[in-house]
C-alpha cells in the first residue's frame, strides 16, 4: 500500500447567478475602489476650499449669482460624481451580465493537491497550482487569479456544503499567495 494516500479531490458545480457575479466583482476590485470614503470627502475638502476662496474674494463667475450660487453648484457637481462613483460601476456589471451569457452556464471540476480541473460548455482546462499567480477571497467567494485581471470564480454554492467549501479554501490559502 502507498504510504503516502493522496487526499480526496474537492468536488465542486454549478451555476453562477447574478448575485455571486457582483460578489466575484467586488472580490477582484481592487480594495481601494470599495473603500474610498475618501474621495468624496476629497473633493467635498476642495469645493469647500473653492468655495471659501469665492466667499472671501467676492468673485463669481457666473453674472448675479454671486459665491453661494458656485457653492451650490459645486455640491450639485460633487452630489453627482459621488453617486457616479458608486452606482456606475454595479451598472456596469449589469450590463456585464446581460451580455456575457457564457458567464451563467454551468460549470464543474475538481480540486486537490496537484490543481484544479475546470469545464464548462465553453472551456476545459486542468491547473497546477503553479498556473495561478494569487488568490482573492471573500466569506462566500474565492477568486483564483490566472493573469493580472483573469480569474476564476467559486463561489460556496459551488461546493456541497460547508466542510467542502472549509477544505477548499484551506487548500488554496495552503497552496497560493493572497493579494
Amino acid at each position: 500500500m502507498d504510504s503516502e494516500k493522496k487526499a480526496m479531490p474537492i468536488p465542486f458545480e454549478g451555476r453562477l447567478t447574478r448575485d455571486e457575479f457582483f460578489l466575484f466583482q467586488k472580490v477582484v476590485t481592487p480594495r481601494w475602489f470599495y473603500n474610498a470614503w475618501w474621495v468624496p470627502l476629497g473633493l467635498l475638502a476642495l469645493l469647500s476650499s473653492i468655495s471659501l476662496f469665492l466667499l472671501s474674494s467676492g468673485d463669481s463667475r457666473l453674472e448675479g449669482g454671486g459665491p453661494l450660487w458656485d457653492l451650490l453648484r459645486g455640491g450639485l457637481g460633487l452630489l453627482i460624481m459621488t453617486v457616479a462613483f458608486f452606482v456606475l460601476p454595479r451598472l456596469s456589471g449589469w450590463n456585464d451580465w446581460k451580455r456575457n451569457r457564457r458567464l451563467q452556464d454551468p460549470v464543474e471540476g475538481l480540486v486537490d493537491e496537484d490543481g484544479v480541473e475546470w469545464k464548462s460548455s465553453h472551456f476545459s482546462a486542468s491547473l497546477d497550482w503553479e498556473d495561478f499567480l494569487r488568490y482573492r477571497s471573500g466569506e462566500t467567494m474565492v477568486a483564483l487569479f490566472t493573469a493580472p485581471r483573469q480569474a476564476l470564480y467559486f463561489p460556496r454554492s459551488f461546493f456541497g456544503g460547508e466542510p467542502a467549501w472549509q477544505k477548499f479554501r484551506r487548500l488554496v490559502a495552503e497552496k497560493l499567495a493572497r493579494k
